[in-house]
Protein backbone atom coordinates (compact mmCIF):
# COMPACT_ATOMS: atom_id res chain seq x y z
CA UNK A 1 0.00 0.00 0.00
CA UNK A 2 1.21 3.50 -0.97
CA UNK A 3 0.38 6.51 0.67
CA UNK A 4 -0.88 8.91 -2.09
CA UNK A 5 -1.85 11.76 0.04
CA UNK A 6 -1.72 12.98 3.74
CA UNK A 7 -2.20 16.15 5.54
CA UNK A 8 -3.30 17.52 8.88
CA UNK A 9 -6.90 17.69 9.09
CA UNK A 10 -8.47 20.75 11.49
CA UNK A 11 -11.74 19.31 12.09
CA UNK A 12 -14.23 20.76 14.84
CA UNK A 13 -14.55 18.82 18.16
CA UNK A 14 -11.46 17.06 17.06
CA UNK A 15 -7.62 17.21 17.61
CA UNK A 16 -5.93 17.87 14.62
CA UNK A 17 -5.05 14.66 13.21
CA UNK A 18 -3.08 13.28 10.26
CA UNK A 19 -5.54 11.87 7.49
CA UNK A 20 -4.33 10.55 3.96
CA UNK A 21 -5.17 8.17 1.42
CA UNK A 22 -3.29 5.11 0.27
CA UNK A 23 -3.45 3.18 -2.70
CA UNK A 24 -2.80 -0.98 -3.47
CA UNK A 25 -1.22 -0.54 -6.79
CA UNK A 26 -2.17 -4.32 -7.00
CA UNK A 27 -5.63 -3.78 -7.10
CA UNK A 28 -6.45 0.08 -7.04
CA UNK A 29 -8.43 -0.41 -3.96
CA UNK A 30 -8.33 2.85 -2.00
CA UNK A 31 -8.43 3.45 1.49
CA UNK A 32 -8.16 6.19 3.93
CA UNK A 33 -4.55 5.51 5.82
CA UNK A 34 -3.79 7.27 8.17
CA UNK A 35 -7.13 7.84 9.16
CA UNK A 36 -9.12 8.95 12.63
CA UNK A 37 -10.05 6.57 14.54
CA UNK A 38 -13.92 5.17 14.71
CA UNK A 39 -14.68 7.01 17.51
CA UNK A 40 -13.61 10.46 16.03
CA UNK A 41 -15.06 9.34 12.73
CA UNK A 42 -18.39 9.44 14.73
CA UNK A 43 -17.49 12.24 16.42
CA UNK A 44 -17.71 14.22 13.42
CA UNK A 45 -20.44 12.63 11.97
CA UNK A 46 -22.70 13.24 14.55
CA UNK A 47 -21.97 16.77 15.45
CA UNK A 48 -20.63 18.29 12.34
CA UNK A 49 -21.12 16.79 8.83
CA UNK A 50 -24.08 18.02 7.24
CA UNK A 51 -23.43 17.21 3.30
CA UNK A 52 -25.40 20.06 1.76
CA UNK A 53 -23.94 23.36 0.03
CA UNK A 54 -25.51 26.14 0.07
CA UNK A 55 -24.05 27.88 -2.90
CA UNK A 56 -25.84 25.34 -4.52
CA UNK A 57 -28.69 26.62 -2.40
CA UNK A 58 -28.63 22.76 -1.17
CA UNK A 59 -28.67 21.24 -4.38
CA UNK A 60 -26.49 18.29 -5.30
CA UNK A 61 -23.09 19.40 -7.43
CA UNK A 62 -23.49 18.48 -11.35
CA UNK A 63 -20.75 15.52 -10.32
CA UNK A 64 -23.13 13.81 -8.08
CA UNK A 65 -26.19 13.96 -10.14
CA UNK A 66 -24.08 12.31 -13.47
CA UNK A 67 -22.39 9.91 -10.78
CA UNK A 68 -26.26 8.81 -9.58
CA UNK A 69 -27.50 8.79 -12.53
CA UNK A 70 -24.68 5.82 -13.35
CA UNK A 71 -25.56 3.64 -10.16
CA UNK A 72 -29.30 3.29 -11.31
CA UNK A 73 -28.33 2.40 -14.28
CA UNK A 74 -25.84 0.43 -13.22
CA UNK A 75 -27.91 -1.37 -10.31
CA UNK A 76 -30.54 -1.96 -12.86
CA UNK A 77 -27.99 -3.76 -15.46
CA UNK A 78 -26.70 -5.56 -12.56
CA UNK A 79 -30.37 -6.80 -11.07
CA UNK A 80 -32.18 -6.95 -13.96
CA UNK A 81 -34.33 -4.52 -12.82
CA UNK A 82 -34.39 -1.88 -9.78
CA UNK A 83 -34.92 -3.67 -6.14
CA UNK A 84 -38.23 -3.05 -4.60
CA UNK A 85 -36.39 -2.21 -1.56
CA UNK A 86 -33.05 -0.17 -1.03
CA UNK A 87 -30.91 0.55 2.45
CA UNK A 88 -28.32 2.84 2.60
CA UNK A 89 -25.44 3.28 5.28
CA UNK A 90 -24.78 6.39 5.16
CA UNK A 91 -27.23 8.16 3.86
CA UNK A 92 -26.53 11.57 4.36
CA UNK A 93 -29.09 14.55 3.19
CA UNK A 94 -31.29 11.32 1.44
CA UNK A 95 -30.89 12.50 -2.04
CA UNK A 96 -29.85 9.44 -3.36
CA UNK A 97 -32.36 7.54 -1.61
CA UNK A 98 -34.92 10.42 -3.46
CA UNK A 99 -33.39 9.41 -7.18
CA UNK A 100 -34.00 5.68 -5.83
CA UNK A 101 -37.31 6.34 -4.95
CA UNK A 102 -38.37 8.91 -8.21
CA UNK A 103 -37.21 5.97 -10.12
CA UNK A 104 -39.55 3.52 -8.80
CA UNK A 105 -38.03 1.97 -5.80
CA UNK A 106 -40.59 1.44 -3.08
CA UNK A 107 -39.30 1.06 0.32
CA UNK A 108 -35.71 3.25 0.60
CA UNK A 109 -34.33 3.43 4.42
CA UNK A 110 -31.25 5.26 5.26
CA UNK A 111 -28.92 4.74 8.26
CA UNK A 112 -26.57 8.19 9.07
CA UNK A 113 -25.16 9.24 11.78
CA UNK A 114 -26.02 12.89 11.92
CA UNK A 115 -28.87 13.99 12.97
CA UNK A 116 -29.02 17.19 10.93
CA UNK A 117 -28.21 15.20 7.84
CA UNK A 118 -31.57 12.80 8.90
CA UNK A 119 -33.22 16.04 9.05
CA UNK A 120 -32.45 17.12 6.10
CA UNK A 121 -33.73 13.87 4.31
CA UNK A 122 -37.28 14.05 5.89
CA UNK A 123 -37.21 17.91 5.38
CA UNK A 124 -36.03 18.04 1.65
CA UNK A 125 -36.76 14.58 -0.17
CA UNK A 126 -39.12 12.87 2.64
CA UNK A 127 -37.22 9.64 3.12
CA UNK A 128 -36.66 7.94 6.38
CA UNK A 129 -33.48 8.13 8.46
CA UNK A 130 -32.68 5.74 11.59
CA UNK A 131 -30.01 7.99 13.38
CA UNK A 132 -26.96 5.41 14.31
CA UNK A 133 -23.96 4.11 12.89
CA UNK A 134 -23.39 1.34 10.79
CA UNK A 135 -22.63 -0.61 13.73
CA UNK A 136 -25.15 -0.02 16.16
CA UNK A 137 -28.42 0.68 14.28
CA UNK A 138 -31.45 -1.74 14.76
CA UNK A 139 -34.87 -1.99 12.60
CA UNK A 140 -37.58 -3.93 12.43
CA UNK A 141 -37.03 -4.39 8.70
CA UNK A 142 -36.41 -8.15 7.89
CA UNK A 143 -34.80 -7.50 4.49
CA UNK A 144 -34.19 -5.32 1.89
CA UNK A 145 -33.44 -6.09 -2.00
CA UNK A 146 -30.40 -3.68 -2.45
CA UNK A 147 -28.06 -2.24 0.69
CA UNK A 148 -25.70 0.57 -0.40
CA UNK A 149 -22.42 2.18 1.42
CA UNK A 150 -21.70 4.95 -0.15
CA UNK A 151 -18.12 5.77 1.19
CA UNK A 152 -16.26 7.32 -1.32
CA UNK A 153 -14.19 4.36 -4.07
CA UNK A 154 -11.93 5.17 -6.03
CA UNK A 155 -9.79 3.17 -8.84
CA UNK A 156 -6.88 5.65 -9.47
CA UNK A 157 -5.45 2.80 -11.20
CA UNK A 158 -7.59 4.35 -14.17
CA UNK A 159 -6.19 8.01 -13.63
CA UNK A 160 -3.17 8.71 -15.98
Amino acid sequence: VEVVFSTKWHLPGLPSSEIGFSICRNCGSVCQSPAVTHNQMLTFYKTVAVYTNPGRAGQPSATKVTDLNEQLRFIERGMGRLPNSILQIGSSDGYSLSRFKAAGVDRVLGVEPSKASADLAQLLYNIETIVNSAEDFKTDEKECDCALDLLPEVNLSQIN
